[in-house]
């Protein structure tokens, strides 16, 4: 489970080298069927991405909870747009989990 932003609900499931896939919640996979992107719900991989590199956690204490790190976090990474989805009709203004999915 990965927190992208501080209370953003937003998972996924990092696998291979360097990849990920999105898992949840419900709500993310129902926008993005809503949307006219292609994706049936059928292939899976069509909600698979590329991470970064990834890199040490090298925050501390305090600043690692007030950025909203979790205590037990060790790496980060970066995730590259998925280049099949189609997120325009979706408003990252009002669902903050989607400037993830357009920019990384």
């Amino acid at each position: 489970e990965v927190s992208i932003i501080p209370d953003i609900d937003f998972k996924i499931d990092c696998f291979a080298e360097r990849k990920y896939k999105i898992i949840g919640p419900e709500k993310v996979f129902s926008k993005l069927l809503s949307a006219d992107n292609g994706f049936d719900g059928s292939d899976s991989s069509k909600l698979e991405g590329i991470l970064s590199p990834s890199w040490p956690v090298v925050l501390k204490g305090k600043d690692k909870t007030q950025a909203g790190i979790p205590e037990n976090a060790t790496k980060f990474a970066f995730l590259q747009p998925i280049e099949t989805l189609d997120c325009s009709e979706i408003k990252p203004w009002i669902e903050p989990w989607a400037f993830v999915l357009m920019v990384g």
